[in-house]
């Protein structure tokens, strides 16, 4: 799979456009591919007190992971209308921000530098790195419980980050 990536507004994925916002059967018209729905509500804990607004997390996603040397690995979450909302990448074949292009073989220290020209950068933690305004967050082999490298091992983008912030 090759992503490009248009901060905030589009995901090209293998030159198939889609828009933050397309409902889930559209994205799955058309991508075309073969995908493992999994949809989850989470209950909230008994016994706990919780304000008034607080609801059951609910997850709706499709798995895409394909098996061949390309290996892609990626989610297309959507919210509570089925809305494409966000993209997590575990493994692909490129990523493109803009001009910038890299793989899963990259430092993610060298990808957060690369990215920080577009949009101020804050490390979150080791091995994690979050760009508000082009709404990506970004983590490293090591800190994803694989292997003790700095390579990225994890991409994510979303249409609304603010749960992602301070």
């Amino acid at each position: 799979m090759f992503l490009r990536y248009l901060p905030t507004k589009e995901l090209i994925i293998d030159n198939v456009p889609l828009q933050f916002g397309d409902p889930r059967e559209l994205v799955r018209r058309k991508l075309n591919r073969g995908y493992k729905e999994q949809n989850l509500v989470i209950p909230l804990p008994d016994g706990i007190p919780l304000p008034d607004f607080a609801k059951p997390i609910i997850q709706r996603r499709d798995i895409y992971n394909s098996l061949s040397s390309t290996r892609d690995n990626f989610f297309l979450n959507y919210d509570a209308n089925d809305l494409l909302s966000d993209l997590e990448v575990h493994r692909c074949e490129k990523i493109q921000v803009f001009d910038f292009v890299f793989d899963f073989n990259d430092d993610l220290d060298f990808i957060a530098k690369e990215l920080s020209k577009y949009s101020p950068m804050s490390k979150t933690g080791d091995g994690e790195y979050f760009f508000k305004d082009l709404h990506i967050s970004m983590i490293d082999e090591m800190h994803m419980g694989g292997e003790e490298k700095n390579t990225i091992s994890y991409f994510y983008c979303a249409s609304d980050v603010s749960h992602l912030e301070d």
